[in-house]
């Protein structure tokens, strides 16, 4: 990877601030931005967490020999006030998704006009860009998100891929491997990208506050339940979180979700999906769905959106039985070995 700033607002010589340094997407972020040719200052409440090796070096550095990244590297915390933006000519703000975008020093960042950037998609920028600049082809993206099984789903998708295709996939983001970390792995400074070809992303809400490069070819919404109310001031916005996973999809590419996700988003559907074989039992659900599809299929695609497809779930299809009896069409985790992910 190019140390040149090709990276949105990331240039070399440019200071950026990096929230929530301290957790292991902090750290990644700092050590990408630090790649990148900037000059990084670590923001976090915690003061005495482990920032691993790479930026204990830069901090320790007495000289340019000591670390790549010797003078360029400052070590802020525990303050997470909005003044640090008065101690620094920051060029950009990016955040760990544990952070809550809600706080003053954030506040204070929007009405100065300065870009505020999240991991996960800071990463995929970086991503995109790097394999533009080697000339290289992008990844094919699957990204999912929903309240429950997200962790589960990435690492059976990653696995089937794996396993039946030929292609190498890899469950990342949310999943434990961030972003910014797959970049630094995957594009040494001295060889070529071992970055492969699909890249399974796990997305939380936190995740998918910030949204301006994530791309997904596929985007799956799992399903929603009332959860990190803490955070947000209700469901709908905690709804508005999660469909940012498609802000950046085009006619081209598909969204996956239940039919209940499209009604309560407002989003119309173009398709309705068939998980079982024609013969196999439905129930009057199932069937109401068949009936309506014909006059969703109509529906035309808009430029900007993805084209939409209603999943449905077992309780619409059939019986756990017969779900059994029509050729056990899912199966649990456990039935597939797992790639030691």
């Amino acid at each position: 990877m190019e140390a040149a700033g090709t990276i949105h607002a990331v240039r070399p010589g440019a200071t950026v601030l990096i929230c929530g340094a301290a957790g292991l997407s902090g750290r990644s972020l700092a050590e990408l931005c630090l790649r990148l040719g900037a000059t990084v200052v670590l923001s976090d409440r915690s003061a005495d967490a482990d920032l691993g090796p790479e930026l204990t070096a830069a901090l320790d550095a007495q000289a340019p020999d000591d670390s790549p990244y010797f003078n360029r590297l400052v070590d802020a915390r525990p303050r997470e006030d909005a003044s640090l933006l008065d101690d620094f000519e920051f060029a950009m703000v990016l955040t760990a998704p544990g952070v809550p975008l809600s706080g003053e020093l954030f506040q204070a960042a929007r009405e100065r006009g300065l870009p505020i950037r999240g991991e996960n998609d800071f990463g995929c920028e970086a991503i995109f860009k790097a394999m533009e600049q080697q000339m290289l082809p992008a990844p094919l993206i699957v990204a999912l998100t929903g309240t429950d099984g997200k962790s589960t789903t990435a690492a059976l998708i990653a696995h089937l891929v794996n396993e039946a295709t030929g292609l190498e996939a890899i469950a990342c983001g949310n999943f434990g491997l961030p972003i910014s970390r797959l970049v630094l792995d995957s594009f040494p400074e001295d060889g070529p990208s071992s970055l492969p070809p699909v890249l399974v992303i796990e997305c939380s809400s936190f995740q998918l506050e910030l949204v301006e490069s994530l791309h997904p070819d596929v985007a799956m919404i799992l399903n929603l339940a009332d959860d990190h109310l803490d955070r947000y001031a209700g469901r709908a916005e905690y709804l508005a979180a999660k469909l940012n996973i498609i802000a950046c999809q085009n006619e081209r590419d598909i969204l996956l979700a239940p039919r209940a996700i499209y009604t309560e988003a407002g989003l119309p559907i173009d398709e309705v999906a068939r998980v079982l074989p024609e013969d196999a039992p439905v129930t009057p659900a199932a069937a109401a769905a068949a009936q309506s599809q014909s006059n969703e299929a109509a529906l035309q695609v808009r430029i900007g959106r993805p084209r939409t497809i209603a999943v449905p779930t077992v309780a619409e299809v059939a019986s756990e039985e017969q779900l059994l009896n029509a050729g056990k069409p899912f199966a649990a985790l456990e039935d597939y070995p797992q790639p030691g992910l």
